[in-house]
């Protein structure tokens, strides 16, 4: 009964987490592939690591701990439900779900970019260049459709691992989920 209580909100911050990080990965994935050895590239690469990197825990608590001394803003503490009120809910749960989801991003981002280079080499990618097809259009009809099958598939594996990964970052925002 107390698991059932409290997964409601475990499971919206873990769905959360993935949307905020496919929001950001499948853009910085596709722009990365698109300016390959570029400085964009090379940019974009070193954030990935860095997400990849960074303990979630200490990025969260820096990320706190900035907020406070250089805004004054603490993160409001409590939990209201989404059926309570959305708009204070996604306001608690915004930064545990952006830090959560940029560790996430950063390993679709990579998984992005290499099934957008594998993809934009194929012949039928070539053949749409060709034809004088505009990059909108090869992006998303011929590249992005194709590439997006290992995207999805790993989005899915990372959302059995953020449902048992958000322990930590509801202790941090003193969330009342399963980890509490």
């Amino acid at each position: 009964q107390e698991i059932w209580q409290r997964f409601p909100l475990t499971f919206e911050l873990a769905i959360m987490g993935l949307t905020l990080s496919l929001l950001i990965a499948i853009p910085v994935g596709i722009l990365s592939a698109l300016k390959q050895n570029s400085w964009v590239d090379y940019l974009f690469r070193s954030v990935s690591v860095a997400g990849l990197a960074l303990p979630s825990f200490w990025l969260a608590t820096m990320l706190i701990l900035g907020l406070t001394i250089w805004f004054g803003w603490t993160p409001p503490l409590g939990y209201v439900s989404f059926s309570q009120n959305p708009w204070i809910n996604i306001q608690q749960l915004f930064l545990p779900a952006l830090v959560i989801g940029y560790h996430n991003a950063a390993i679709i981002a990579r998984m992005t970019r290499s099934a957008m280079l594998e993809v934009l080499r194929e012949d039928y990618v070539r053949t749409a260049w060709a034809k004088g097809l505009n990059l909108r259009s090869i992006l998303t009809v011929h590249a992005l459709r194709n590439a997006m099958l290992p995207i999805l598939t790993l989005a899915g594996i990372e959302l059995g691992h953020l449902l048992g990964g958000t322990v930590v970052m509801e202790t941090i925002f003193t969330l009342p989920g399963i980890g509490r």
